[in-house]
């Protein structure tokens, strides 16, 4: 039998000693451990290691468990939740109402309860599970009275024609447009309240101009073209 073999700790044995014990040889114990650098592939890192004292040879592997997050580039648009308007609530609760085939058969937002619970069509639910009641229920009342106006087929007010776009840059990358890519990283809020951030080239931001009009997020994404420096600018 192989004394030396019998001696060698197994890997969870040596895993467990090294959460308990500084970097140790896993043939002798010695702490006199060096190490080369550390080679990470995909969801490990290897490291290769070696004994002073009896000069033992062995590669270290570790696993990503956790990390931590210094900067976050989209923090300030990553929590703030779709801007809901009377507006926009009532074309999101008549597209619902149409895509489950019974606004047709309604005149008034009364109307389709006789089918649904109509509260909780389009981002009615989720006004009322965001909003305090006393917050949601004129923004809501509102929405219903239109709900109400285009189901009866008044021609004053349209409440399915889209808003535009709401644009906000929420970077922009010099080091991207040097190598011929897109700079601006722009979110987009659409008329349902769905978001998606979208790489921009000057050309696309112009596009959108053209398509929706000027606005705020659009002409700060072209200044920072015109500047060409990081934003949000780093400390």
């Amino acid at each position: 039998m192989n004394m030396k073999s019998e001696l060698l700790p197994s890997a969870e044995r040596y895993a467990e000693l090294i959460k308990t014990k500084d970097h140790v040889c896993p043939c002798c114990g010695s702490g006199e451990v060096e190490g080369k650098h550390v080679d990470i592939q995909r969801e490990e890192a290897h490291q290769e290691c070696w004994c002073g004292d009896c000069e033992a040879n062995w590669t270290d592997v570790y696993k990503i468990s956790r990390f931590i997050l210094h900067h976050d580039p989209f923090e300030s648009t990553r929590e703030n939740p779709p801007d809901y308007t009377p507006e926009s609530i009532a074309r999101s609760i008549i597209k619902e109402a149409e895509a489950r085939g019974f606004a047709g058969k309604c005149k008034s937002f009364s109307d389709l309860h006789d089918h649904c619970d109509a509260n909780m069509l389009g981002d009615a639910a989720t006004i009322l599970n965001t909003m305090s009641m006393k917050e949601a229920t004129p923004v809501l009342n509102a929405a219903y009275t239109l709900v109400s106006t285009y189901l009866s087929g008044s021609e004053d007010i349209r409440p399915l024609d889209p808003d535009p776009p709401v644009f906000k840059l929420a970077r922009f990358n010099p080091r991207r447009v040097a190598r011929g890519k897109e700079g601006a990283h722009v979110l987009v809020t659409w008329d349902d309240g769905t978001r998606e951030l979208l790489w921009m080239s000057l050309k696309n931001l112009k596009d959108n101009m053209k398509s929706y009009g000027s606005s705020a997020g659009l002409d700060e994404a072209i200044a920072a073209y015109a500047a060409n420096t990081r934003y949000p600018a780093r400390d």
